[in-house]
C-alpha cells in the first residue's frame, strides 16, 4: 500500500502529525473501544497512520544528520 501522507514534511508538521494522532486517541477511545468491532477497526487505522508518520519521521532524520 503507498503512503496517504505528503512527498515532503518538514520535522515539525510530523510532530504535528503525531500529538494529532495521539490526541485523537487519547480524546475518542477507552478500554471499551477495544471491544465494539468498528471501533477497533478505526484503532487499527489510527495505528497503521501513526506507524507511517514515525517512519516518516525516522526517514527524515536519518537524513538531517
Amino acid at each position: 500500500m503507498g503512503s496517504t501522507l505528503p512527498k515532503t514534511l518538514t520535522s515539525d508538521q510530523i510532530d504535528d502529525l503525531i500529538v494529532a494522532i495521539d490526541g485523537y486517541f487519547f480524546f475518542n477511545y477507552n478500554e471499551y473501544s477495544f471491544y465494539q468491532k468498528n471501533k477497533l477497526e478505526e484503532i487499527k487505522l489510527f495505528l497503521n497512520l501513526r506507524r507511517e508518520v514515525l517512519s516518516k519521521y525516522n526517514e527524515l532524520s536519518k537524513t538531517s544528520n
